[in-house]
């Protein structure tokens, strides 16, 4: 990928380009890009207005790595004011997981 490239447009992009391809396996399921697109876009769109963020704020995820972490991931470039960082931890610590379902 360029480094150019705007990272909250490259999963939409690829959707346009190639709808039918697959973007993503995770055990038993397969999804496209248009699949996996749609996804992403649903969560921007959950991010953008229930969150009063200030520009540049940041998302934090704890939890297992399931196809939702990679949506969330562009989900959050794809939210204007936020920037979309990964980091990856060993241990989940006291916390433990927490699911949003949607």
């Amino acid at each position: 990928m360029d480094p150019g490239v705007d990272v909250g447009r490259w999963i939409p992009t690829q959707a346009e380009l190639r709808p039918d391809k697959v973007a993503l396996r995770f055990e038993d399921s397969v999804f496209t890009y248009r699949d996996f697109s749609a996804r992403c876009a649903q969560l921007a769109a959950m991010l953008s207005p229930e969150l009063d963020l200030a520009p540049g704020a940041r998302v934090a995820y704890l939890g297992v790595n399931l196809p939702d972490t990679l949506a969330l991931f562009f989900a959050c470039a794809m939210t204007p004011r936020m920037a979309a960082q990964t980091r990856c931890a060993r241990k989940l610590g006291p916390f433990g997981n927490r699911r949003i379902d949607t």
